[in-house]
């Protein structure tokens, strides 16, 4: 059974996974022969992402404005 174990660790990570993991990770090599919709679509801010944030940030400035507000009758 180990020595089966070393094989597949051997066949199938070392030699198929780790092979092909250069050209799986997203480099500026990679990053230049593409098209923009494509680089978009991997690393571009969803809509819902960006509403989102925009939400959070109008709510954090509400909040600050808040605290000052507070800080003032201390």
């Amino acid at each position: 059974m180990v020595s089966f174990v070393g094989y597949v660790n051997s066949l199938v990570v070392e030699k198929g996974i780790l092979q092909e993991l250069p050209n799986a990770i997203l480099t500026q090599k990679l990053i230049s022969y593409e098209d923009t919709e494509i680089i978009e679509k991997i690393a571009g801010e969803k809509e819902a992402d960006a509403k989102k944030r925009e939400q959070d940030e109008r709510d954090l400035q509400t909040l600050n404005g808040v605290l000052k507000i507070l800080k003032r009758y201390e």
